[in-house]
């Protein structure tokens, strides 16, 4: 006997159940996929707020090396403390090189990484590692660390998506030369 639209009465509690059922597969569905974007986002900010802390970080180490290197020509006592600062400098660049090289996107770990060769090459050098290639090499050097460094700079900023950027690019062509005043 047909009842309206169902075969029979008994069918309708059926339907009615397969309804239920794939309402709550779909709302489930939506509940993971709302819940993974969350703690994708989650995550996206968890390390920014890790690489906004680190890059300052690796920056003043950085510069720790770089400035005992331009001083450790001058002997005397300014020698035996750039030597200090030289090695408690190496020390933190190396601890926050690694968490960049954890944390960072590939251009920026790129750039870290060459800015820290720079340094090595240097402090090697300075702490009479390596023989002394000569004021000239040793000029070249020094300009080639400030210029990673800048280089370095870019890509932090690029991948903490700071604003204006893209015009320190142009600077980057400009030769490097020691701020003085």
């Amino acid at each position: 006997m047909q009842d309206g639209f169902f075969l029979s009465t008994d069918y309708a509690s059926y339907f009615a159940a397969v309804f239920a059922l794939v309402g709550s597969l779909i709302a489930a569905f939506v509940a993971v996929q709302l819940a993974r974007s969350g703690r994708t986002e989650e995550r996206r900010n968890w390390l920014n707020d890790q690489r906004q802390e680190v890059y300052p970080k690796f920056v003043a180490a950085a510069q720790s090396v770089l400035d005992a290197c331009e001083e450790l020509p001058y002997p005397g006592a300014r020698q035996s403390l750039a030597i200090d600062q030289l090695q408690d400098g190496y020390r933190s660049l190396v601890v926050h090189n690694a968490v960049i090289q954890t944390l960072g996107k590939r251009n920026t770990i790129k750039a870290v990484r060459r800015h820290m060769y720079t340094l090595i090459e240097l402090r090697d050098i300075r702490l009479e590692r390596k023989p002394d290639p000569g004021p000239d090499h040793l000029d070249a050097l020094l300009r080639g660390a400030r210029k990673s460094r800048q280089v370095a700079l870019v890509a932090m900023r690029r991948e903490l998506e700071v604003p204006d950027t893209e015009g320190l690019e142009k600077d980057l062509e400009a030769p490097m030369e020691p701020l003085l005043g």
